[in-house]
């Protein structure tokens, strides 16, 4: 992989329902990222989950300075 040093990347993650499968998919996300630039982000949108999703999410933004969390809060049901 190509490292690129004056690159800003910002990643978004749609979760909905998401608590299990989040914390791998943010990580090797991480991971990925690190080897191309030191400038990124990763948003994590939590939609209205029923789970844990917000809880994780907002945890992982909590360990990892680049991770920010956006939830959306009264989500119409279908």
């Amino acid at each position: 992989m190509v490292y690129i040093k004056n690159i800003s990347i910002s990643v978004f993650f749609p979760a909905y329902n998401d608590a299990v499968t989040i914390p791998e998919l943010v990580e090797n996300a991480i991971q990925t990222l690190k080897e191309i630039t030191d400038d990124y982000e990763i948003i994590i949108v939590n939609d209205g989950s029923k789970d844990d999703t917000a809880e994780v999410a907002d945890q992982l933004s909590k360990k990892y300075k680049n991770v920010k969390l956006e939830c959306i809060e009264d989500f119409p049901d279908f």
